[in-house]
């Protein structure tokens, strides 16, 4: 087998694992709304979703989503090593432009999203798309993720206090 038929199997294969499955996903999510009774512009869809009830569990599956995800990342860059040479490196991520490489991340992320927020804005406009509902155990999350924030850093500052008035009673 030729190496650029091998890379072409192992680009379906990974693409298959990643977006396409979620494409699919989410083509018989749009059918399943699209054939309700109730008309899509009238429809919600929750951001990030609870997964149960109780919030260390939710956490936990969302946890293990996000971890078991990095795994077809892991497969990438499995496929893309060579000995002696970095998978990263192949990639792109080899930190020899960081400049130019952050610009072309906001680019990309202005080209992809700015129309994306323009067609949901139009979507909605139009009755044509899914009102969609934050969940409330996210604000939870946050609030709780900005507290522990809060206190780590109390915390950091008071050691340094501490530590400095150790440090000046023992070398005075």
């Amino acid at each position: 087998m030729s190496p650029a038929w091998r890379l072409r199997i192992e680009v379906v294969i990974v693409l298959g694992l990643t977006l396409g499955a979620s494409a699919v996903y989410s083509i018989v999510s749009l059918a399943a709304k699209l054939t309700e009774e109730r008309a899509l512009g009238d429809q919600s869809v929750a951001l990030n979703p609870s997964r149960s009830t109780r919030e260390w569990l939710d956490f936990t599956y969302q946890f293990l989503d996000v971890f078991f995800g990095l795994f077809a990342v892991a497969l990438v860059l499995y496929l893309l090593w060579v000995p002696g040479r970095s998978p990263f490196r192949r990639i792109g991520l080899d930190f020899t432009r960081p400049g130019r490489d952050a610009a072309s991340g906001l680019l990309l992320v202005a080209v992809i999203g700015v129309p994306g927020l323009a067609l949901y804005a139009i979507g909605r406009a139009l009755g044509l798309s899914e009102q969609q509902v934050k969940d409330h155990l996210a604000y939870a999350r946050a609030r709780l993720e900005k507290i522990i924030r809060e206190r780590l850093a109390r915390r950091v500052a008071s050691d340094r206090e501490l530590s400095e008035e150790i440090n000046d009673l023992l070398f005075g």
